[in-house]
């Protein structure tokens, strides 16, 4: 026989004298048997079961996940019947986490390297690995980790690997219809290098679709509306900076920073008495990508046309 160890949960350790037997019966070299911790649900001692999801819900450590799952999935296609969940791998994989980030978490959470590596690609996990190192005790998933982690692997990820997946995403919500046609993969492209590191998660494109649906369709956040463009001269302003919008020369970035510049300090305000109404005005949200690299990647028309909205809205 060609297995030289059996390495498992804690939980098994009952089987392996029955098991013992049949192998010795049946004439085979005895393999290594080793039986490890199991792993705990977040902030806790008690077994990662998927019996308890209800319950995990409400974990502060598994909220988030959860909270990312309801937000995505739907979009991309998973009805509540057939959707995975936190405790299953396949959450992970579809929510876009990568397989370096997941491997290197799941190895820190029953062994180390030594005392202080966290960081690690799966080639040094096999090249290190050795059951004297293997935590005895119960280790809890921990998600801030993997986030963190995460964040990590990312970042060693190409522009093109992560346009090519995040693109996946686009498709499968229906925000773009060819994921192939060069001026699709141009705007994408250009949308994440906005995006830069926040882009945690492939499916994190997800939540720029502002810069996808028809301006019409563009939904405004109600509190950010009251909020930022609510407030007693605001309109007013907007709609004099709308003019300089629809008139200046160039719609590049540098170009649409140095022009909000000096409308502040014609109008004797600081920038936030402009920015944040025009952010809302044309993204609907109160935060995101750079200003002016938002307006840029919109372009005038569209721009001009969300702003011309959300003053008829008001």
């Amino acid at each position: 026989m060609s297995i030289s160890h059996v390495i498992r949960a804690e939980e098994h350790l009952s089987n392996t004298p029955v098991q013992v037997l049949l192998h010795e019966a049946l004439g085979h070299e005895l393999p290594v048997f080793a039986h490890v911790a199991y792993v705990a649900a977040p902030g806790s001692t008690d077994k990662l079961s998927k019996r308890k999801l209800d319950r995990y819900r409400d974990n502060p450590h598994f909220h988030r996940l959860f909270q990312a799952a309801d937000r995505v999935l739907p979009r991309i296609g998973y009805r509540d019947d057939d959707r995975p969940d936190p405790v299953m791998v396949e959450y992970y994989r579809v929510m876009g986490y990568l397989p370096e980030a997941v491997t290197n978490s799941l190895a820190r959470l029953g062994w180390s390297l030594d005392d202080r590596t966290e960081v690690m690609s799966r080639e040094t996990i096999v090249e290190n690995f050795s059951l004297d190192r293997v935590v005895k005790s119960p280790a809890g998933l921990d998600p801030d980790k993997l986030a963190s982690l995460q964040a990590h692997w990312m970042n060693q990820q190409s522009l093109e690997n992560r346009v090519d997946r995040s693109s996946w995403y686009l498709a499968a919500a229906g925000l773009v219809d060819d994921v192939d046609d060069a001026g699709t993969r141009r705007f994408v492209t250009r949308l994440v290098e906005a995006i830069d590191d926040r882009l945690k998660l492939y499916s994190d494109i997800l939540n720029y679709d502002e810069f996808f649906v028809a301006d019409e369709e563009l939904v405004y956040d109600p509190k950010a509306v009251r909020k930022r463009l609510g407030k007693e001269g605001i309109p007013d302003r907007l709609a004099r900076f709308r003019e300089r919008l629809a008139e200046v020369e160039s719609f590049d970035a540098e170009i649409l920073e140095r022009l909000m510049q000096a409308f502040v300090e014609e109008e004797e305000t600081g920038l936030g008495g402009i920015i944040h109404a025009v952010r809302v005005a044309v993204t609907g949200k109160p935060a995101g990508i750079g200003m002016f690299d938002c307006l840029e990647l919109l372009g005038r028309e569209r721009v001009l046309a969300r702003i011309d909205r959300a003053l008829e809205e008001l």
